[in-house]
């Protein structure tokens, strides 16, 4: 294992992009080109520059971990001089001059590429047909993801569908932007027509890990059946009417609800959990430790921790595998040591708010506002914990009322001021007393006072790997693993989804019920009808379309926190602006004393606006060509 020590602000600067019209026309025939298709080799480097404009998700500052509501940082205090792209994001320091997190640039000089190797491959003269075909479905289907990209953040886009020619007109040159309908069914086009030659599983895993096969296409294809029949899509009561382009007053964005894109969605989702079964595909379960018995409750902590950071593990549909995890680890990570309490690289200014705490289910299953036995109204009252919690709270502390008897994933996925924090080098949990434990009050190591910690109280434990070491002599070991794109969890739960929406019907909910069950019961959960009957106030939630769909929602939220999910789910569902509306809180971490540390405080209070839905296409592109239309509200 790698000992590493990575400088905190270099890791924290946002990617910069150089400009590039992403209409730069490539002279046909130059000796560049013919250089780059003569051969096999040469060939298979110009594929891989395709895959090379997917973005690395080992960034604590990137716009979909820091700039909703879900990790908070606050960059004009903390890091005055840094610009912090996510952070300055959340805060609406978002402009159309220069966008912050803008990929427009980069995703379609993307596009050009994928265009202009779709174009040469077939004149390599040494590559074998079978692997021309190969190679050809792997760029369509990067084709296909990089428009989607673009359209779930800029809405609306121009599609590319081949490369322009030196000799192209003004107008061929000056495109419009396409109905988002459009965009998204050349997408899904594009991957139907490349899965004949895709794969099922990679033939070398060892050096072709993270390129295309069926499973990540019809992933793919999903994700973008289910996002464009989404509210913000297709049932948005006409919010984007007004946006069409300049010669054409459709508008490009639908806003009439529609069974049949749903029942699209299904369809694909089906497709996809067929792929994946055909290859084995199976929830991931923690297989233990032989040199240890270790108890149920840290199995099922292992089971849901390693589901995201095992790597290569038997859920992982598509890993990115340009992130590598490691530095992210280090930068948000607990100071578990005493040692590392003034080891100023290791710095932590971002933690989740207190409302992402409270979005976990209680013990029995159900959202804590709702459990009949919780006592939410007495959910920061203090609480002193006993040998009956265990492995979960350090034995004897006092915390708040709202950390006691929370399902699995609330232990597994975050840390708290005196909650257990296993591994890191203590992998016996016979003597729960012997294991780490965060010590958040001013003055205590893990404070944000004490040369770095959280910003609330709260750490994210799902990113940082059991295994991942800090040592005595002040070096870190961080054991990497790929970012998970997509995992079957996230496909079950689109299904789910897509059931619920498709169709109001009793066989459609029990359906869409059995695959939340599957999920849950990985978390040691007992199934929704069972859960809800017995312990939530509103115990026929689940029997209408309504109510399970707040249960499904809630059901991803929970399961694919800290993935880079949330921020794009709330988007798509119109729910952003109401939970944009519950400040960031966290907990008083100036205090000492439990009585005065444990008050919710006010961090931040977030707004979003209509024109937050989508970024600006950047003011220099629409400058550029007059036919672009600018999103509303830029």
């Amino acid at each position: 294992m790698n000992k590493m020590k990575i400088n905190v602000f270099a890791s924290f600067l946002a990617l910069s992009f150089a400009a590039c019209d992403y209409l730069d026309v490539v002279p046909e025939g130059t000796s560049r080109l013919e250089n780059a298709f003569s051969m096999r080799t040469t060939a298979y480097r110009y594929l891989t520059t395709c895959y090379s404009y997917l973005t690395s998700h080992d960034n604590g500052d990137a716009v979909d971990i820091t700039g909703g509501d879900e990790v908070w940082l606050i960059s004009d205090i903390m890091f005055p001089s840094l610009p912090l792209q996510g952070a300055r994001y959340a805060e609406g320091l978002q402009t159309a001059l220069s966008p912050l997190w803008n990929f427009w640039p980069r995703f379609y000089m993307a596009l050009r590429d994928c265009n202009i190797f779709l174009e040469n491959v077939g004149n390599v003269p040494d590559l074998p047909e079978w692997e021309r075909d190969q190679w050809i479905a792997e760029a369509m289907v990067l084709k296909a993801y990089y428009h989607f990209l673009l359209l779930r953040q800029y809405g609306p886009v121009p599609i590319i569908r081949e490369s322009l020619s030196i000799s192209s007109s003004v107008d061929e040159v000056r495109v419009k932007r396409d109905k988002a309908d459009d965009v998204a069914d050349y997408a899904v086009e594009l991957i139907d027509k490349a899965l004949p030659a895709l794969p099922d599983e990679l033939y070398n895993e060892s050096n072709e890990k993270g390129r295309i096969t069926r499973p990540i296409a019809l992933m793919i294809k999903a994700m973008i059946r289910v996002t464009i029949a989404s509210p913000l899509f297709s049932d948005n009561g006409g919010l984007f009417a007004s946006l069409h382009n300049y010669d054409d007053n459709t508008p490009l964005i639908s806003s009439q609800y529609s069974s049949e894109k749903w029942a699209l969605a299904v369809s694909a989702c089906e497709e996809a959990l067929a792929a994946c079964d055909t290859i084995g595909m199976e929830l991931y379960h923690y297989p233990g430790n032989p040199q240890y018995n270790l108890s149920q409750t840290i199995l099922t902590q292992m089971s849901l921790r390693n589901a995201m950071n095992e790597k290569w593990n038997s859920e992982l549909i598509w890993g990115d595998t340009k992130s590598r995890v490691d530095a992210l680890q280090l930068l948000f990570a607990p100071k578990l040591r005493t040692e590392w309490m003034d080891y100023a690289p290791m710095r932590q200014y971002g933690g989740p708010p207190l409302k992402i705490a409270e979005m976990f289910y209680s013990s029995n299953g159900v959202p804590i506002n709702e459990d009949k036995f919780w006592g939410y109204s007495t959910r920061y009252d203090l609480r002193t914990a006993t040998t009956a919690d265990n492995l979960r709270i350090r034995n004897g502390s006092v915390t708040a009322r709202l950390h006691f008897d929370r399902e699995a994933r609330f232990y597994a996925w975050l840390g708290f001021d005196n909650g257990i924090w296993y591994g890191q080098g203590k992998y016996s949990d016979s003597n729960p007393n012997d294991l780490y434990y965060v010590q958040a009050k001013a003055g205590q190591p893990h404070n944000v006072m004490v040369q770095g910690g959280s910003s609330t109280g709260y750490y994210v434990k799902k990113w940082i790997h059991f295994q991942s070491v800090q040592t005595a002599e002040l070096s870190y070991g961080p054991v990497w693993y790929v970012w998970p794109l997509f995992r079957l969890a996230d496909l079950y739960l689109l299904y789910a989804e897509s059931l619920n929406e498709a169709e109001d019907s009793e066989a459609n909910r029990n359906l869409a019920i059995s695959y939340l069950d599957r999920v849950r019961s990985r978390a040691g959960l007992q199934g929704v009808k069972t859960a809800w009957s017995n312990f939530s106030t509103r115990s026929n939630k689940y029997e209408t379309q309504s109510g399970l769909r707040e249960i499904i929602r809630q059901e991803r939220m929970i399961e694919l926190c800290f993935e880079r999910k949330r921020f794009w789910d709330v988007r798509r569902w119109m729910t952003v602006a109401d939970l944009y509306q519950i400040p960031i809180q966290g907990w008083n971490i100036s205090q000492k004393d439990a009585a005065d540390y444990y008050r919710p405080t006010t961090v931040f209070e977030q707004k979003f606006n209509t024109r937050d839905y989508f970024w600006p296409i950047p003011s220099s592109e629409i400058t550029g060509n007059p036919n672009l239309v600018q999103n509303l509200g830029w």
